[in-house]
């Protein structure tokens, strides 16, 4: 299913003894992620759907062919192509730390985390939503991050993420004078 999966780390900062660590560099920091990149490609993870959505595609082109010519046909097929592209095309995701970019073979999606507010992690993925509070237009504001089916990964996934959006914390009750 994937293609490759790159993990960067920066190296440990390098503290002084006047900053209350002791001697040496501290390794508070020393595993920040600057970078992971995945690729996430359904068609080659599941080959039984990918025959049955192909027979699906090839049924109804020569069920156009028979009745039409083969304009239509030609028609029919990069309509079927557009819809299903994100199932038959490997698509690349990057998160640095500054974005989250989105790579396909026709565009590339580039947006930065300040866009967000909010994440949402689910069991094929993480949401990233721009508002504060969940409603319906997340699916269609936000941005979908697939997982990848490796748990270590996934795990730094939701782990930097988790860096950029800390948890909102409840507001405190006010006291009644």
């Amino acid at each position: 299913m994937f293609q490759f999966a790159k993990i960067q780390t920066s190296p440990p900062p390098v503290s002084s003894p006047l900053e209350g660590e002791g001697k040496g560099g501290g390794d508070r920091n020393a595993h920040i992620i600057d970078e992971i990149t995945w690729t996430f490609h359904p068609a080659r993870h599941s080959p039984i759907k990918t025959v049955v959505s192909l027979a699906i595609v090839i049924f109804f082109l020569v069920l156009i062919q028979t009745f039409y010519d083969a304009f239509w046909v030609v028609l029919g097929f990069l309509f079927l192509f557009a819809s299903l592209n994100s199932f038959f095309l490997p698509t690349v995701y990057v998160l640095d730390q500054n974005s989250v970019t989105i790579k396909k073979l026709y565009y590339t999606n580039r947006r930065q985390f300040k866009e967000f507010r909010r994440y949402y992690s689910g069991k094929n993925g993480i949401l990233l939503s721009p508002f504060a509070k969940r409603t319906f237009l997340n699916n269609f504001r936000g941005l979908f991050l697939y997982f990848p089916p490796e748990g270590d990964l996934r795990n730094k996934i939701i782990d930097f993420v988790k860096q950029k959006y800390p948890e909102p914390s409840t507001p405190e009750p006010e006291a009644k004078a």
